[in-house]
């Protein structure tokens, strides 16, 4: 029951882990929960750890019109450095797929279904959509999704482990992040499903390299209200999430 106790207090192999890159990382190499990460990782195994390395079609078309930056030029050094290091982190995300081709594709093939049937996430299956935040947001809330409550017979035993370090849960709770960030959308997709009982029992939050509760539960809370009470307003108006903060932003409703 990873919401409440007994906590899921580690790593398995097969499970996916969200959260800010940087604090992944530290949780990898130094937390003693997530021993196994490093080995399944140098192994190459699948599925993937991380929901970044399904490489969807509008990621793939995205590839494709940087390389075809780079390939005609001219770029400032910056741009070139940046475009580079882009490459390089879909490179090292394809070589890794590839390497357990045929596991890596019945978990590909199951997610991918899962987003194409469901009416929230199915256009990050379009190579037409534009690459962007809102493309990224959905692939990984449709992750989410897909472990917590399809029934997918492929995904029964795996669980999501959610590290909290490093955010800023009020600016996140409260939409006003600088840049809407991925972390926040998945977050707040959580938030709006926390009373879903597959997703109570398959995601494991993390902090202070400890399992722990929801940060909606216990200290801090409180600073979810504000979002539960724009869950309210946008229930009662009968918009979906997105359209519903487009309008607010136009009409300065919040």
């Amino acid at each position: 029951m990873p919401f409440f106790r007994p906590f899921r207090e580690k790593f398995f192999a097969g499970d996916l882990v969200y959260g800010l890159s940087e604090q992944r990382n530290i949780y990898f190499s130094k937390i003693s929960h997530f021993n196994g990460v490093k080995t399944y990782y140098d192994e190459k195994r699948s599925p993937p750890i991380l929901i970044d390395y399904y490489l969807t079609p509008v990621e793939l078309k995205n590839i494709d019109e940087i390389e075809n930056i780079l390939k005609h030029g001219p770029l400032s050094d910056s741009d070139n450095q940046y475009y580079s290091e882009v490459m390089e982190d879909f490179y090292e995300r394809y070589h890794y797929n590839g390497c357990n081709h045929y596991t890596y594709k019945k978990y590909e093939e199951d997610f991918f279904k899962y987003l194409k049937h469901n009416k929230k996430y199915c256009n990050v299956m379009d190579s037409k959509q534009e690459y962007n935040e809102l493309t990224i947001g959905r692939k990984c809330k449709g992750g989410l999704s897909w472990i917590g409550r399809s029934n997918s017979k492929l995904v029964r035993d795996i669980h999501v482990h959610f590290i909290l370090d490093g955010i800023d849960m009020e600016r996140v709770a409260e939409k006003r992040e600088d840049e809407k960030s991925i972390t926040g959308k998945e977050l707040r997709w959580l938030f709006r499903h926390r009373y879903h009982l597959k997703v109570m029992k398959k995601v494991q939050f993390w902090n202070n390299g400890n399992p722990t509760f929801p940060p909606w539960m216990g200290l801090g809370s409180h600073v979810w209200n504000n979002y539960a009470r724009h869950l309210a307003e946008k229930e009662n108006l009968g918009l979906d999430e997105e359209i519903y903060d487009g309008l607010s932003r136009l009409f300065k409703i919040l």
